[in-house]
């Protein structure tokens, strides 16, 4: 069975190379990141590394979308 690690993240560019190599240390593998819309360089340097960065739509505060 894998197992998978999901990091939420909001403008993490200066932390999160070293969360996840630390991760990557203790033999998760499988990681996805999921990026609350960063104006910083999060999920670009995620992606560099081959691993998932997803960005999921951000509607603001007080909006609720039911799908």
């Amino acid at each position: 069975m894998k197992t998978y690690l999901i990091l939420p993240t909001y403008c993490e560019g200066k932390v999160i190379k070293k969360v996840i190599k630390d991760i990557q240390k203790e033999g998760y593998k499988n990681i996805i990141v999921v990026d609350d819309g960063s104006i910083d360089n999060t999920c670009a340097w995620v992606k560099s590394e081959s691993l998932l960065c997803a960005i999921p739509w951000n509607y603001g505060t007080n909006h609720i979308y039911l799908l």
